[in-house]
């Protein structure tokens, strides 16, 4: 398979708007058309976990429609897929999409296709996150054997790129909305090889939601922790953490006071941890409301944002990496 159809399956497996996905580097000939087919809409992992139907449905309209006013000769199978499609029925809001790491392992995400569901933006995969999972796949030598805690996990692409891929000690995803962390339990089944048999799920908890040993080396957590509620007692009560990370928490000037004072508190009860925080600079003058009120505790300094060499990215977003230090 050429460069630019791996890249165009990348493309569909995570969802990249379809007149923003790179039909133009390629000639479809007969076999090239049955390749794509076979690594996307009738592949095992979209027909196990399928993508939103109708991106399914238009993205085998749009190469049928590039191919027709061509005049190109379209493979049968092409037409039988969007077929199949357009006879399927959108039976839920919930779909997949999938994030293929050097071109070998999939991380599969269980995703909501309206973009606020049950007032929570969290249901979600969004550009900041992708941008800190290639960050952590580039330095991924630095959280080895380290005890992680994740800020706002959403629905756990970090995370899970994290615990699958940088072999952490531990690894704590923590969120506040009951959809967002159910999902995330969800996806963490889905790709840590885990039945959830022997999990330490404490019923009349409150808070952790879900723990489990991972292939023998990394222990997954997932709290239930609102910024609000990381108090010093429930900070000294996390244990030991040698990295804070955080992606797409900053869009509200109104969370950003409780936000900074659990990373303060975080930070005083783990002087040595290194904070790093990915901003989608949606709005400039939000961002830098948080970074001026930031500073007032913690040293900031921006980094470079990695060149996207195991993902595809699926937005034009400006992404910000911001290390942070108490002062």
């Amino acid at each position: 398979m050429t460069l630019a159809l791996n890249r165009l399956c990348l493309e569909f497996l995570c969802g990249v708007p379809v007149r923003q996905c790179t039909f133009s580097d390629l000639v479809f000939d007969l076999e090239t058309q049955e390749v794509l087919l076979k690594k996307t809409v009738n592949s095992e992992l979209v027909l196990k976990r399928p993508l939103q139907l109708s991106y399914q449905k238009a993205f085998i309209k749009f190469l049928l429609e590039k191919l027709e006013n061509n005049s190109q000769e379209v493979h049968d199978d092409l037409y039988s897929a969007y077929g199949r499609l357009v006879a399927s029925p959108e039976l839920s809001s919930k779909c997949y999409k999938h994030y293929i790491i050097n071109n070998q392992a999939a991380i599969s995400l269980e995703e909501n296709i309206n973009l606020i569901s049950e007032g929570t933006t969290g249901l979600r995969t969004w550009q900041a996150s992708i941008a800190l999972s290639e960050w952590l796949l580039q330095e991924k030598y630095q959280f080895y054997n380290k005890t992680i805690l994740e800020l706002g996990s959403g629905i756990g692409l970090a995370g899970l790129v994290a615990v699958t891929q940088c072999q952490p000690k531990n690894y704590i995803f923590t969120d506040c909305h009951p959809s967002v962390l159910a999902t995330l339990r969800k996806n963490i089944i889905v790709n840590c090889n885990t039945s959830c048999k022997n999990s330490h799920l404490l019923d009349d908890s409150k808070t952790l939601i879900f723990q489990e040993q991972i292939n023998n080396s990394t222990k997954v957590t997932v709290l239930k922790l609102p910024w609000e509620d990381l108090s010093s007692r429930v900070c000294s009560n996390l244990g030991h953490i040698d990295w804070i990370l955080a992606a797409d928490v900053v869009y509200d000037n109104k969370i950003f006071k409780p936000l900074i004072k659990g990373l303060r508190n975080l930070a005083i009860q783990n002087l040595k941890c290194k904070i790093l925080f990915a901003c989608t600079e949606r709005n400039p003058d939000t961002l830098q409301e948080f970074i001026k009120e930031i500073r007032q505790h913690f040293k900031v300094i921006e980094t470079d944002c990695p060149k996207q060499e195991n993902f595809v990215s699926v937005s034009d977003s400006v992404v910000r990496l911001f290390c942070m230090q108490l002062l």
